[in-house]
């Protein structure tokens, strides 16, 4: 089996049947479908039921699990090399499960693909090693903080790599800089699944905090991370310059309040103050990496 597509829902009644749908629509057949209803308390379940299609495998929590704890029970149960997550607000359209297999069937030395969209700075499909990710991902031109929906994983190693449930409420982009330390990404075209931001969805911004700083704390102390302690000094400051411009920002606004509450939360002291002086290093690895791949395709 080549696809696990898996769908997570909670009260989703207002969209379910779409997703439900857009995945039965396929045109690619050679995959298996997870859902896994986190105990709504709306009528997705009696919904979900109604579907009998032979690759759907369902099951319906007892309690409300959290995301993704939800996640990983679905994770557990999936049998198909490659995954990905279709959420109970989210659609993948007909042609989405063709197209991907005839990309990843030629890349297998890639750990995750992420649907990015058109740049001018590479040419796509692109293979990245972990420091060329890292460097891009904590540069400027970041790729691969994107959607779910947007991303496919290896099966087998997103389950030795599971999300983790109480870190950052960015776990899925934590989950992808974890794994793309030792393993190669693929970066692919856009527009192959539609990602809906509705009222009930269990990933939501989290105000006050810059969530690539906060997760660079963990990642950079990790033996694995590729990025030199002189790149890694480098992100660290260009990302306090942007935090503090907001924070004066905030001053200025006389929103005093949401100054304070961004100075707390991402545990400046005041020595940091003076980064609103300093420029931020804008150099754009995606240039270097293009050029490379440009000279390799001649």
């Amino acid at each position: 089996m080549f696809f696990s597509v898996i769908t997570i829902s909670y009260n989703s009644s207002k969209y379910i049947r779409d997703a439900i749908e857009s995945v039965l629509a396929s045109s690619f057949t050679n995959f298996e479908y997870i859902i896994g209803d986190d105990c709504s308390t709306d009528d997705t379940w009696d919904m979900i039921k109604e579907y009998n299609d032979p690759r759907i495998v369902r099951y319906r929590n007892e309690i409300n699990l959290s995301e993704y704890i939800n996640r990983n029970k679905a994770l557990n149960l999936a049998k198909g090399e490659w995954l990905i997550f279709i959420d109970g607000d989210d659609v993948i359209h007909s042609h989405s499960l063709g197209v991907l297999f005839s990309i990843l069937s030629k890349f297998n030395d890639i750990a995750i693909a992420v649907m990015c969209p058109e740049n001018e700075n590479y040419i796509a499909p692109l293979t990245l090693n972990p420091k060329q990710l890292y460097e891009v991902e904590f540069s400027e031109h970041g790729l691969i903080n994107r959607a779910l929906s947007h991303t496919i994983y290896k099966t087998n190693i997103l389950k030795d790599n599971p999300f983790k449930t109480d870190i950052y409420i960015g776990l899925d982009t934590l989950n992808r800089l974890e794994i793309l330390m030792k393993e190669r990404c693929l970066i692919i075209q856009d527009n192959l699944t539609w990602w809906r931001r509705s009222p009930n969805q269990a990933s939501k911004y989290l105000s006050y905090k810059n969530e690539m700083f906060a997760m660079s704390k963990a990642l950079f102390l990790d033996a694995h991370c590729p990025l030199s302690i002189e790149r890694q000094q480098l992100y660290i400051k260009n990302s306090k310059i942007k935090l503090i411009r907001i924070f004066y920002k905030l001053l200025l606004k006389f929103k005093f309040f949401d100054a304070l509450k961004l100075y707390k939360v991402n545990h400046f002291n005041l020595i940091d103050l003076i980064f609103v002086f300093f420029i931020i290093d804008c150099s754009n690895p995606l240039l270097e990496i293009n050029e490379e791949y440009r000279f390799s395709i001649k």
